[in-house]
This record gives structure tokens, sequence and C-alpha cells, in this order.
């Protein structure tokens, strides 16, 4: 393992406690580490904000702006700057590489787009042809594209039944469609589903996805529990979408 990742393992917690008490041994036992590692904490600590968001434009933003800097140093110091500089371009390369494999690879837009995809889902089709009686207004709104609406009747729906899994379903979907979903995920984070039944898993597998678009990568994995340790429509996607939550 190279010293950069060796460091990024160390900041991301990844390493063990073992290993990290010898890297911090050895940072203060080696005065030419302890320089590489202060130069990378400085380009990570510049860009944690970024890393944290997945701010990929952010982030090449304050990469260019670290790379670009032309202040001159005190003589004294010259030796210390030219070693700096050294350091801090290989590892801010390396960390550019790094952000771009997140973004790659975890991005949450990306990662709903590969999942979400309610005219094609076969237990939304079903429950289309037989849903009946006040329903029908809120389904009806939802397929003309009137997402704002079609959540004002749900919610009535709901206060007037709080049980009507149905009318929370097109709650969640109409949220993420306008980007609501944290307010639509209130709703069904008042409720208390077994996941029995198509109906409780296609919300519940709504529910994970508009975490997942929200950026709650972890409380989508765990929402994930119910369908992957289940029999079910969602089963194969929610294996998939587990472990690429889990990386």
């Amino acid at each position: 393992m190279s010293n950069v990742d060796l460091f990024i393992s160390y900041h991301s917690g990844e390493l063990k406690e073992q290993e990290a008490r010898i890297l911090e041994e050895r940072l203060a036992a080696d005065p030419a580490l302890k320089k590489e590692y202060q130069a990378f904490n400085e380009v990570y600590t510049l860009i944690r904000d970024q890393l944290q968001k997945r701010d990929e434009h952010a982030f090449r933003t304050r990469l260019l702006e670290a790379m670009e800097r032309n202040d001159p140093p005190p003589a004294r110091n010259a030796r210390y700057h030219r070693s700096y500089l050294y350091y801090l371009v290989p590892l801010a390369g390396a960390i550019a590489l790094l952000i771009a494999l997140m973004f790659s690879g975890r991005n949450p837009d990306r990662l709903v787009s590969r999942f979400y995809h309610p005219e094609r889902d076969q237990v939304l089709l079903v429950m289309n042809q037989v849903t009946r009686g006040a329903s029908d207004q809120g389904v009806s709104l939802f397929r003309e594209g009137k997402f704002k609406a079609c959540m004002d009747e749900m919610n009535g729906q709901l206060k007037r039944d709080p049980g009507n899994n149905l009318a929370l379903l097109y709650y969640l979907l109409a949220s993420m469609e306008i980007d609501m979903e944290e307010i639509g995920l209130r709703k069904f984070e008042d409720t208390t589903l077994s996941g029995t039944g198509q109906l409780e898993q296609s919300v519940i597998w709504y529910a994970t996805l508009a975490m997942v678009k929200s950026g709650r990568t972890q409380d989508a994995a765990e929402n994930l529990e119910t369908l992957v340790n289940g029999a079910g429509p969602y089963h194969p996607d929610a294996v998939r979408l587990q472990k690429m939550l889990l990386k």
C-alpha cells in the first residue's frame, strides 16, 4: 500500500486499530513521512466539505485554487516550500482520482437512475389496474405528471387513513419527482411496515430510493434489510443496491 493509500485509509477509518497505531508511531519517528502526511492532510482538509457533499464542481474549484497558489514563500523556508510542493502535486492528483471514482460509482442521482423506473414496475402496473375509490384521483394525478397535486391529494387521504399504504406509496413517488423526497420520507418514517405483501414491499423499496436520492446511504442500506432477507419482486434489485451502498 502506498503512503497516499495509507493516509486515505487512516482518514476514512478503514485501518484496523493496530494498523492505525503503527502508522502513528511511524509518523512520530520519521520526519520525512510526517512532512508527507502534513502535505496530504492540508489537501484533504481543504476539500473535506466537497468530499462529504460529493460536490464535484466545488472540489475541482478548490483543488485548482490550491494548485495555482503563487504566494512567494519566505527565503528561509524555500527548501521546505519546494519539498511541500513536491508532495502536494502528486497527492492532489491522487485525491482527484479518488473523488472521480467516488462520483462515478456512488453518485446518488446515478444510483437512483439505475433503479427508479416506476413506469416499468410490474407491482405498480398491477396496482394501477386494481385501484379503486378515492385513491384513483391521486394515482391519476401522478400519471398526468401533476406531482404536487398528487402529494396534496394523498396527504389528505393519509390524514383520514394513516394506514393507506397506496396513498403513502404515491406520496413518496410524487415527492421524488419534484425533489421533495425528504418530505415524503417523513410520512414513511411515521409508519411501521412488516414488508409482508407487495404493496408494503413497494413502499419500502421506493422509500429506500428516496433515501439514496437525499444522500442518506447508510439509512438506505439498513432499510433494504427486509427486502434483502425476504422473497418478493424487489429482492434481486435490493441485493444489488445494498452491495453498492455498502462498498
